[in-house]
């Protein structure tokens, strides 16, 4: 069976990270959504949204037509779990939860099919349901918006111990509930971090480093090659492969490479790729009132959220100066550079530079040549790619962000 993601309408409700990567590779728990899918499903496809970059239909109609599999499954990327697959039963059926589509099994006649019905709808596919054949799924089975991963980390991180295996002994002196703590063989752990599982399990991937005077508190994940470098993490928190953390950070998922290197507080946040977080930030994640939290996550979208606690959604390549305070309900854009006194707006247009004080646009050139020495920094080797999506970005977003400046 080849899974194939997709990408709906309501991808707009996920920005600015799903400007930047389809919402099944969001991280959340212990992975993203592709990641489990293909431990199961070896043969994964991805189609991104069209604001993603060209979707070459061609080769992945190539890729359907040369599979040895007879059977396809459409999963839309914002799927809560991949376990949800287990109720997929009937062939060209339309499984759908409130009203969204959530998976179609289809033939290989009918998956090209599908293919072609996504390509003429521009990379964003809602099916009329009316004239198909469906399937109502119990519950909610699909995320209606981004913040909604927050409220199922705790869950997700936890969900993944079944999976977990070759274990290296725990070397830290402090083990707080050791069955709890999963540790893979090649991770490095200082004997003088803590490790408390007593209200969640802790799980670090391979070649992962813990420094003394960390304090990991469960439910925690720590992704391949990740940094925690002292301070107080955990509490439902994700660390994404290669990122470089300290402080305290609480139930918030921080996605790859991105560095927060110094003291400041994150709570419930989500962050993206690229990202620099200046000494000292810290993220408001509760009203003095405890009332429910607004956030804008476009110039015309702005959500009255369930929750009285969410603290900023941050967009990859975006950089806070050295005691940036960012409001509860912050949203800052891709490629922006936070600066100024006191409290900060809470909506960053993507590409803008200042904040308290004032905004302009990003020079695209100077922010590029940034970007390439952040990313050179780390050896990273896709960023020639990345720089010619960010340069598409650029243009994207700039009426928004022009709109915004203006006002």
């Amino acid at each position: 069976m080849q899974i194939i993601f997709f990408e709906d309408k309501k991808i707009a409700n996920f920005f600015p990270l799903a400007m930047y990567r389809t919402v099944a590779e969001f991280l959340r728990g212990t992975g993203s959504p592709i990641q489990h899918a293909m431990r199961h499903f070896p043969y994964t496809i991805i189609i991104p949204g069209h604001a993603l970059g060209h979707i070459d239909y061609e080769e992945i109609a190539k890729e359907i037509e040369k599979s040895p599999l007879t059977s396809f499954i459409f999963v839309n990327s914002r799927i809560r779990s991949i376990s949800i697959l287990k109720q997929i039963q009937e062939r060209d059926t339309c499984y759908v939860s409130d009203n969204d589509l959530v998976a179609l099994w289809a033939s290989k006649e009918k998956a090209l099919d599908t293919l072609q019905e996504i390509k003429q709808s521009g990379g964003i596919w809602d099916p009329d349901l009316s004239c198909r054949k469906t399937h109502a799924l119990a519950n909610p089975t699909l995320y209606e918006y981004i913040w909604q991963m927050l409220e199922d980390n705790y869950c997700e991180i936890e969900e993944a111990e079944s999976s977990w295996s070759e274990f290296q002994a725990q070397p830290s002196s402090s083990i707080m509930r050791n069955e709890k703590v999963f540790i893979k063989k090649t991770a490095k752990i200082s004997p003088f971090a803590v490790l408390d599982a007593r209200r969640g399990s802790i799980f670090i991937d391979e070649f992962a480093e813990i420094a003394p005077f960390s304090y990991l508190e469960g439910p925690l994940y720590v992704s391949q090659y990740a940094k925690i470098q002292g301070g107080k993490v955990g509490k439902g928190t994700s660390i994404g492969s290669y990122s470089i953390v300290n402080g305290e950070i609480e139930n918030s998922i921080i996605f790859d490479y991105t560095n927060k290197y110094h003291d400041g507080f994150i709570g419930h946040s989500i962050i993206g790729s690229w990202v620099n977080i200046g000494a000292q930030t810290v993220t408001s994640d509760l009203k003095n009132n405890y009332s429910q939290i607004r956030i804008q996550l476009a110039s015309n979208r702005i959500y009255t959220t369930n929750l009285i606690k969410l603290g900023s959604i941050i967009g990859d390549h975006s950089k806070t100066a050295i005691g940036t305070l960012l409001n509860s309900g912050t949203t800052v854009g891709i490629g922006c550079n936070v600066i100024g006194n006191g409290l900060q707006p809470k909506y960053f247009p993507s590409f803008c530079w200042g904040g308290s004080e004032g905004f302009k646009e990003y020079d695209l050139a100077k922010f590029l040549e940034t970007a390439t020495k952040v990313m050179s920094r780390r050896d990273y080797k896709g960023a020639k790619k990345e720089l010619r999506h960010l340069r598409r970005l650029f243009g994207i977003t700039r009426s928004d962000r022009q709109d915004f400046i203006q006002r």
